[in-house]
């Protein structure tokens, strides 16, 4: 509901959709840069990039609405700016802990971490580019219909995958991180006021989203390709009239 105030701004002003959107990777990346400090109020101020990110990433789309001009363009550049915020404000994250951290043994974690967190938007961005290329090459053969076949079953979730999925996402996702992030920072200035030692919550997220969060996404990697997830995406899509089951089908 927020958003709805920015829509009234941004439309009085004039402003697209598409400019909306990038401000809001704009607000993400100087989030990213404030999270790298070692000042405890500009990590605080950092640690809100998410809210403000997120407020912008559901207003683009009800200016685009309101000027009548909402398409695929928008669309793109809006998930484009997924993946921007992502990987700026988790950048900032281990930038930050790195700083602080006094040794070269957090690097592998925070290159992980990272890579993870563009991993996360570009297995499913990815799919749906192997689904059209795929089309595009039978097509131009002279077939578009993939002959169907019998899919694997995707085996249920065990309780370790549940585990790393659960708390990857309670710990990066934007949904869960814009209030975390902020009690995480104003914690920190707490405990640092009241002089207690704690490892600061940067050096712990670099280190969960370079182990956890790494394996979870590249599992999931996997098993995309292993259920022939993108095969079952392309049938449904070209050869059968079932209609779409939104938003399931768009995260396969």
């Amino acid at each position: 509901p927020p958003s709805i105030i920015f829509v009234w701004l941004f439309t009085n002003l004039g402003m697209s959709g598409n400019a909306v959107s990038w401000i809001s990777g704009a607000v993400a990346i100087l989030g990213g840069v404030f999270l790298a400090s070692t000042d405890n109020f500009l990590i605080l101020l950092g640690s809100f990039s998410y809210v403000l990110y997120h407020i912008l990433d559901y207003a683009d789309g009800g200016v685009a609405r309101l000027r009548k001009e909402s398409g695929m363009s928008g669309q793109y550049i809006d998930w484009i700016m997924h993946v921007i915020s992502s990987v700026a404000i988790s950048s900032g994250i281990f930038i930050g802990a790195l700083r602080i951290s006094e040794g070269f043994w957090l690097i592998p974690f925070g290159i992980l971490f990272i890579v993870a967190s563009a991993l996360q938007f570009s297995f499913m961005a990815l799919g749906w580019w192997s689904i059209c290329m795929y089309y595009q090459q039978n097509k131009v053969n002279g077939n578009s219909q993939l002959i169907k076949k019998e899919y694997p079953d995707a085996k249920k979730r065990s309780w370790f995958d549940k585990s790393i999925q659960y708390s990857s996402t309670i710990l990066f996702h934007v949904n869960y991180a814009e209030f975390l992030y902020p009690l995480f920072a104003l914690l920190q200035i707490y405990l640092s006021q009241v002089n207690i030692s704690f490892p600061d919550f940067r050096i712990i997220l670099t280190i969960f989203g370079g182990t956890v969060y790494f394996g979870h996404n590249v599992n999931e990697t996997i098993k995309i390709a292993r259920y022939k997830k993108l095969e079952q995406a392309y049938s449904k899509l070209f050869n059968s009239q079932q209609m779409p089951d939104l938003p399931a089908d768009h995260f396969f």
